[in-house]
C-alpha cells in the first residue's frame, strides 16, 4: 500500500504558553494512502511523542495494511491500537485517513457517516499563559467572541490576578480556563471560588495527570464543573474518572482518532458527563476531522487555524477570530491534497 508522511512545521502567531512551557513552532505529520484518504498525527509533546516516531509508527502500520481491508475501520483500528498502544498521534493519522477515505469513495462527509446533521457548535478561542500585559492585548483582539479559553497554571497570585484583569477587559464574554495539571489541590480549592465569582463557565484538568485521589476531593469541593483533559485519554482511562469529574476533553491526537473517540463519547454520555472537542497544535485537516464530531458533543476548542501562520490547507490560517468551526465541505474529511513543503 503506497503511503507518504509528510512532517509539517506548525508557526505559531503568537508564542504559545501553557504551565509547561512556550512553543513557537511545532510539527505535526500529514500521512497519506495514496489519493484515497489523509489524516494528521500531531504529537502530544506530555507523552513525549516526536514527530520521527509518528513518521516511523505510520511506516509501520502502512506496512502491516493492506488497501483491500481499508473498509474495515473498526477491526484495522482495533489492530493497530493493539500493536502500538503508545503511539496516539500516529494511530490517529491513519485513523482520520481511513474516515476521510471512507468519505470521499462514498461521497459522504464524515458527520453523514456518523449519522449526525452538519455540525454548528461554536468553537472557543485561547489566550495562552503569558504575562499580564500580554494576555490582557489578547484577550482584547478577541473579546468580541462568545467564549474564550484562558491558560493559566502560573502561580496562585499571577492566575487570580490575571483572571480579574481579563474579566474587565471581556466583561461579555463567557470564560474558560484550563490549567494544563498546573496546580494543586491547595492551590485549585483557593483559585476556582474566584473564578466562579467572576462568571467563569468550567475549568480543565487543573491538577497534575494521575492525580486522582485529589481530583476526587476537588470535584466534590468544587463550585465549578472539573473537565478532565490529560487524565481523559481514550476509553480505558475514563473508568478511573467516574465520581471524580463532570466531563471530558476529546482530542483525536491524543484517544488515536475518531473510532476511539466515538467509543468515548458514549461512555461519557452512560456517565452524565459534558464532552469537549479539543486539539492540539494542527493544520485544518486534523482540527477538520474532530469538526465532524462536534454534533455529538457539548462544546469544540477546535482553533488551532487561528494560532498559526502557515497552515497548508485551505483557506489557510485564519488572521480573523471566528467561532465558526474549521469544518471544509466536500467528502470526508472535506479538504484537497495539496502539496507540502517546508
Amino acid at each position: 500500500m503506497k503511503t507518504t508522511q509528510i512532517v509539517h512545521s506548525n508557526v505559531l502567531r503568537y508564542p504559545f504558553g501553557i504551565s509547561r512551557g512556550v512553543a513557537t513552532e511545532l510539527p505535526s505529520v500529514i500521512y497519506r494512502i495514496g489519493d484515497l484518504g489523509q489524516g494528521e498525527g500531531s504529537p502530544v509533546r506530555y507523552k513525549k511523542q516526536t514527530a520521527e516516531q509518528v513518521v516511523t509508527a505510520l511506516q509501520a502500520i502502512s506496512a502491516s495494511v493492506k488497501e483491500s481491508e481499508l473498509d474495515n475501520i473498526e477491526e484495522l483500528d482495533a489492530r493497530v491500537r493493539k500493536a502500538m498502544p503508545q503511539h496516539s498521534a500516529a494511530l490517529a493519522a491513519f485513523n482520520i485517513a481511513l474516515w476521510d477515505a471512507k468519505g470521499r469513495r462514498e461521497g459522504k462527509p464524515i458527520y453523514q457517516l456518523l449519522g449526525t446533521a452538519k455540525p454548528t457548535t461554536e468553537t472557543t478561542y485561547t489566550v495562552s499563559l503569558s504575562d499580564y500585559d500580554t494576555m490582557v492585548e489578547r484577550t482584547r483582539e478577541a473579546a468580541h467572541l462568545p467564549c474564550l479559553k484562558i491558560k493559566l497554571g502560573k502561580s496562585e497570585e499571577f492566575d487570580i490576578e490575571v483572571m480579574k484583569r481579563i474579566r474587565a477587559a471581556a466583561p461579555n464574554t463567557t470564560l474558560r480556563v484550563d490549567a494544563n495539571a498546573g496546580w494543586t489541590l491547595q492551590i485549585a480549592l483557593a483559585i476556582i471560588p474566584i473564578l466562579a465569582d467572576l462568571g467563569v463557565e468550567f475549568v480543565e484538568q487543573p491538577l497534575a495527570i494521575g492525580n486522582l485521589e485529589d481530583l476526587q476531593r476537588l470535584h466534590k469541593m468544587s463550585p465549578l464543573p472539573i473537565i478532565a483533559d490529560e487524565d481523559a485519554q481514550d476509553l480505558q482511562s475514563l473508568r478511573a474518572l467516574r465520581g471524580r469529574c463532570s466531563g471530558i476533553n476529546i482530542k483525536l491526537m491524543k484517544c488515536g482518532g475518531i473510532t476511539e473517540a466515538l467509543k468515548m463519547v458514549q461512555f461519557a454520555r452512560q456517565e452524565g458527563w459534558k464532552i469537549l472537542v479539543g486539539c492540539m497544535i494542527e493544520t485544518r485537516l486534523g482540527l477538520g476531522a474532530a469538526a465532524h464530531i462536534c454534533g455529538l458533543v457539548d462544546y469544540a476548542d477546535l482553533d488551532a487555524h487561528m494560532l498559526t501562520r502557515n497552515d497548508p490547507f485551505p483557506p489557510g490560517s485564519q488572521t480573523e477570530y471566528s467561532a465558526q468551526l474549521p469544518l471544509a465541505d466536500g467528502p470526508g474529511v472535506g479538504l484537497p491534497m495539496v502539496d507540502i513543503t517546508d
